[in-house]
């Protein structure tokens, strides 16, 4: 394999990788990781939404791909999406006892919030190796906050916090979910750094043609906004950027369970098979930077 020396150049570019959601399919980062590691590419910068927020922080916090294994067959085994919260519940469906509150979802958050603890205890986001941000929405404005300092665990719960099914977590006064709600895939964000080549995965899924189910009809319109989103977002990225923007596009043709430790190996070959037709693409545009 090519490998690209940064060591030796004081000019060489500033790498930025953006990971997109996608719960357990950003598995499918680590074949990043492994190309850019045989290669000897550097990352700067480290940007992640929802699942790949999660996958980002622990690649961020300088862990390897075998690690990053371990700790997710680990957390699969905890069901961190559990425990209903029947109040909630009820007051969806207007029933005495029920009522709304902005900290609460379907779920209640702690088995989440401790996995959270579990995998990254009291590290705090900004004294990580490598210079990791995680995407969030403010579920009060709609806007999009980027974390860049605070709690690590709070954070990577933040990042992927699927709203109504996960409740908000309040971080200095603002009540956040999951990212992807206002920037799927947060390119711009790298951009906005100043990295000056940006690889972006994004990990997604087909649509059912013909859904036949409710949950198929909803995940469509999921996938659709997302795509959607990306789109646009991504364009304006381009008119902004002054150097490369790299998209790896990994697309599913199955759905996959948003925690199951049996899709892991799956989701690593999605993965490599959509990096191996980019790999020349990123050596040349390190090759050929010039600042």
């Amino acid at each position: 394999m090519k490998t690209v020396n940064q060591t030796t150049n004081h000019d060489r570019p500033k790498i930025g990788v953006v990971l997109s959601s996608g719960s357990l399919k950003a598995v499918a980062s680590l074949a990043l990781f492994e190309f850019l590691d045989k290669a000897k590419i550097n990352i700067d910068l480290l940007i992640g939404c929802s699942g790949g927020g999660i996958f980002a922080a622990l690649r961020g916090a300088g862990n390897t791909n075998e690690q990053i294994i371990n700790v997710t067959k680990v957390v699969s085994k905890t069901k961190p999406f559990s425990g209903i919260d029947y109040r909630t519940l009820m007051g969806i469906a207007n029933m005495p006892l029920g009522h709304f509150d902005i900290s609460k979802g379907l779920l209640k958050k702690n088995q989440a919030m401790k996995v959270c603890q579990k995998v990254f205890g009291d590290i705090r986001l900004e004294d990580l190796p490598t210079t990791t941000l995680l995407q969030t929405t403010d579920i009060q404005t709609g806007e999009g906050v980027v974390l860049s300092h605070g709690l690590l665990a709070e954070a990577a719960y933040a990042t992927a916090a699927y709203y109504p099914l996960l409740p908000p977590i309040c971080i200095e006064g603002r009540w956040l979910v999951d990212g992807g709600y206002a920037s799927v895939l947060p390119v711009m964000e790298a951009v906005k750094r100043g990295s000056d080549i940006v690889i972006a995965m994004f990990f997604h899924e087909k649509l059912t043609p013909e859904p036949k189910r409710f949950i198929e009809g909803f995940q469509n319109v999921n996938r659709a906004f997302a795509l959607s989103l990306v789109k646009s977002q991504l364009t304006v990225s381009i008119n902004f950027h002054h150097h490369e923007i790299i998209v790896i596009d990994v697309l599913f043709d199955k759905s996959i369970p948003l925690v199951d430790a049996k899709y892991i190996s799956e989701c690593l070959d999605f993965g490599r098979r959509a990096v191996d037709l980019k790999k020349d693409e990123i050596i040349t545009a390190i090759a050929h930077y010039k600042g």
